[in-house]
C-alpha cells in the first residue's frame, strides 16, 4: 500500500463506525458473520470504487435476501431498510466531521473553531430529523417498491424484477451504499436554519443537490 493511502487507512481502522458500515457493505452472505472472505472483500473495494449502478443492485438485491433463495420478501426489505438506518446514524458524525473540515479547507476557514461545532451540531440534527422520517415511512417505501418491481404481484421481488426497477430508479441504489451516505453528509454540511439566512427565509433549511445526483 502506497504511502498517501495510509492515513485513511488508519482513519477507517480507528473509527469502529466507520469500519463497521464498511463491512457490512462489503458483507453479502446469507447468515451474519464477523470476517469477511478474500472475494466479499474484492467485490466490495470493486464497488465502492468502479461499479455500475447495475452491479451495485445487484449485489444490493444479494445483501437484501438473506434467505438465499433468489427473492426478496416485504420482511427482508423492511429489516434491510431499518439496518441501513442504523449504520447511517452509527457512521454520520465521522462522515460529516470530514466534510465539515474539508468545506473549511476550502474556505480557507482555520482559527474558528466554533464554526466547525456550529456546522457539526446543525449537520446532526438535520440528519437525525431527516433518519426519523425515514424510518416513519418504511412501511410505505416498501409499499411503494413493491408496487414498482413485483411485476407479477406474487409478493416476492425476483433479482430480474428488482434490476428491472432499479435501472428506472438508480438514486435508490445509491443511497444505500457508502458513497450515498457520502453525499448526504454532504448535504447536511451545508444545511442551514432560517436563523443563518441573513436575509430571512420561509422556513425551510437549505438542500444541497448533491444528495440526488449520481455518478
Amino acid at each position: 500500500m502506497s504511502a498517501p493511502c495510509r492515513p485513511r487507512s488508519r482513519a477507517v481502522g480507528e473509527n469502529s463506525a466507520l469500519a463497521g458500515a464498511i463491512f457490512s457493505s462489503f458483507e453479502t452472505s446469507a447468515s451474519p458473520k464477523d470476517w469477511l472472505n478474500l472475494e466479499e472483500f474484492a467485490v466490495g473495494v470493486y464497488l465502492m470504487t468502479k461499479g455500475t449502478v447495475e452491479e451495485k443492485a445487484h449485489t444490493l438485491f444479494h445483501v437484501i435476501d438473506t434467505s438465499g433463495d433468489g427473492k426478496i420478501s416485504r420482511d427482508e426489505l423492511t429489516t434491510a431498510m431499518q439496518r441501513r438506518i442504523r449504520t447511517v446514524r452509527k457512521i454520520f458524525p465521522k462522515l460529516l466531521s470530514d466534510q465539515v473540515a474539508i468545506q473549511m479547507e476550502h474556505e480557507n476557514v482555520k482559527s474558528l473553531p466554533a464554526v466547525a461545532d456550529e456546522a457539526m451540531s446543525h449537520g446532526l440534527q438535520a440528519i437525525e430529523a431527516l433518519m426519523e422520517e425515514i424510518e416513519k415511512d418504511i412501511p410505505l417505501a416498501v409499499n411503494q417498491i413493491f408496487l414498482e418491481a413485483d411485476l407479477d404481484q406474487d409478493d416476492f421481488i425476483t433479482e430480474d424484477e428488482w434490476l428491472f426497477a432499479w435501472q428506472a430508479h438508480p438514486e435508490f441504489v445509491e443511497l444505500m451504499t457508502v458513497d450515498g451516505m457520502k453525499k448526504v453528509a454532504q448535504w447536511a454540511s451545508v444545511v442551514h436554519t432560517p436563523d443563518d439566512d441573513p436575509h430571512g427565509g420561509n422556513g425551510h433549511a437549505g438542500v444541497d443537490t448533491r444528495l440526488t445526483h449520481v455518478d
